[in-house]
């Protein structure tokens, strides 16, 4: 029965990854790698992804729609970059 309702509770979850598509990529600022500072994808509808870069500067973020995103960065220093890109079901890389 246990192994009924995993394959079951799998089997729907399925769907969310198969259409998420991933943005990745790894972001330096004036030559260097920007460690652990917020990234954010926001998409055409207003819907907003969230992450954060790691000790290399790389990021990793699931966006669950396709189309038109803009990703946004904030530096420690409080400048904003920004960068427009396409999600699709497969995945893109973006990097600064």
């Amino acid at each position: 029965m246990k192994t009924i309702l995993s394959f079951i509770i799998a089997v729907m979850g399925l769907p969310c990854v198969a259409y998420s598509g991933e943005i990745y990529g790894t972001i330096r600022i004036d030559g260097h790698l920007a460690k652990e500072i917020a990234v954010k994808i926001t998409c055409q509808t207003g819907t907003e992804y969230n992450g954060f870069t790691d000790q290399y500067g790389g990021y990793s973020i699931y966006v669950r729609e396709s189309g038109p995103c803009t990703l946004i960065v904030k530096d420690k220093n409080n400048h904003t970059l920004t960068k427009r890109l396409r999600s699709f079901s497969k995945p893109v890389m973006v990097n600064f």
